[in-house]
């Protein structure tokens, strides 16, 4: 009975020792993998921190480069003023789609201070006037 096990327990770890390793090519794509993923993170990264107005002024960069130079760019002028009219006309409609920026629970915030900050929803136009003179006065002297 012993002997039975032993022997299974040897073929068992001979076909351990035979068992297919990993090799160059898993190695290889596996790294070619994780590059290609930090490679996209970075990208995107970027991409995030642009601003519509960048995007916009990109465009139409693309627009003049394609038409200025299309005898240089024979081929793929055409393709490079299209790509900056896409860019340019989708950053100019999700401009609109934006909005006011607001930080927080919808509060509205100009010059980096609430708006709430530079008048009081009980004050009168002539209230705030004469605050505003009083600061002027305050500066002047």
């Amino acid at each position: 009975m012993e002997d039975k096990f032993e022997r299974e327990i040897e073929d068992i770890l001979n076909r351990l020792d035979k068992f297919p390793r990993r090799g160059p090519t898993y190695r290889a794509r596996r790294a070619l993998s994780s590059t290609l993923t930090s490679l996209h993170q970075n990208i995107a990264a970027r991409m995030v921190r642009l601003s519509l107005s960048q995007v916009m002024f990109t465009g139409i960069v693309l627009i003049f480069v394609g038409y200025f130079f299309r005898a240089a760019l024979s081929n793929i002028w055409y393709y490079i003023v299209v790509s900056g009219l896409i860019l340019f006309f989708a950053a100019f409609f999700i401009s609109f789609l934006g909005g006011r920026r607001t930080h927080g629970a919808g509060q509205i915030y100009w010059r980096g201070r609430p708006a709430s900050a530079y008048s009081s929803p009980d004050s009168s136009l002539a209230e705030r006037l004469l605050d505003w003179c009083r600061r002027r006065l305050r500066r002047s002297s």
